[in-house]
């Protein structure tokens, strides 16, 4: 399947079987809701939810929305591969964001997350990372100067999925909207970062890599660069496994467990702090390198550098580290 979110006129969402040219799911923007005369675009497809921001897949059959209305939200649905396109898709879950002061609002809600591969590119390879275990990191922003990072796992979000099992015949299934306190503490970890990503590939399975950071903020231009990957596939039953698993590392680089609940501060924004513990790993090293930016994948992290005398960020160079 192919899924294209777009906002030329009205926005919209067109998903297509990409081997058969069929076009399976077609949804619409609300007229009323853009702030279009309703009788401008009878369509009759489905209607998006109020102020979408931005869509990403869950599976072949399920993606997600991100919407700016109000607080923010996040919405779970479905979809037959094999329908027309005016059939609307299943809304299965809707989950908010945190509780923000009143005259704030979301002005920015994007999602990313690691590409889907046609093949089964762990066959033959026992220890190749699953390739549903992913990471979906949304950024959220505040205003033009307060931006966040959330990260959370697709098999949470696939969780709030019921299987058929679960369904009772007969009874209308009514989608329940989740708020932040009942699945955001335990089920995220948000972090307040106002850099900016060049490259858009820097989520691979449960790993992201940050955008390159100046060790001393104040010094430029900075010589020295800190890398920083972060992975999510830490257990934390076995955080405090008394087994040391790392070698020994050179001072360069670090490795630290966060497993700890972490508070992100209200200050004028949020109505109280926000409270998420999330395990997760970082692992960084210092070095003069001066890249725009990271690509990742399974096995390589790339550096890219752009050329300083092109206005159009053209490459000059690109070194690849192993992981």
């Amino acid at each position: 399947m192919i899924g294209l979110f777009f906002w030329l006129q009205n926005p919209a969402l067109l998903i297509w079987n990409w081997r058969t040219g069929k076009l399976v799911l077609r949804c619409e923007a609300d007229p009323a809701d853009e702030g279009v005369v309703p009788q401008d675009h009878p369509t009759g497809f489905p209607q998006l939810p109020p102020a979408t921001w931005d869509f990403g897949f869950l599976s072949n059959r399920t993606y997600l929305i991100n919407s700016i209305h109000g607080k923010g939200f996040i919405h779970i649905y479905s979809f037959d591969g094999d329908a027309e396109p005016d059939v609307a898709p299943t809304l299965w879950a809707t989950l908010a964001m945190p509780e923000i002061q009143p005259m704030r609002t979301v002005h920015h809600f994007a999602t990313h997350s690691a590409p889907f591969l046609a093949g089964d590119i762990t066959s033959g390879k026992p220890f190749t990372t699953d390739e549903n275990a992913r990471v979906y990191m949304m950024t959220i922003t505040y205003g033009p100067q307060m931006r966040y990072h959330i990260f959370m796992k697709s098999e949470f979000l696939e969780s709030l999925i019921p299987k058929q099992e679960q369904l009772v015949s007969g009874q209308m299934y009514v989608p329940p909207v989740y708020q932040w306190e009942k699945w955001g503490p335990a089920n995220t970890r948000f972090i307040e970062n106002h850099v900016h990503y060049q490259w858009l590939r820097y989520v691979q399975g449960h790993r992201v890599v940050l955008p390159p950071l100046p060790v001393n903020p104040l010094a430029w231009p900075s010589s020295l660069y800190r890398i920083c990957v972060l992975d999510f596939n830490v257990h934390p039953k076995r955080v405090t496994d008394p087994c040391d698993p790392y070698r020994k590392r050179s001072k360069e680089t670090t490795y630290t467990v966060h497993n700890k609940e972490h508070a992100v501060a209200a200050k004028q924004l949020f109505t109280k702090d926000v409270m998420t513990r999330l395990p997760y790993a970082i692992s960084t090293r210092i070095g003069v390198f001066n890249y725009s930016g990271f690509m990742i994948d399974e096995e390589r992290l790339i550096g890219m550098k752009s050329s300083a005398s092109s206005s159009d960020g053209d490459l000059s160079s690109i070194h690849v580290f192993t992981l």
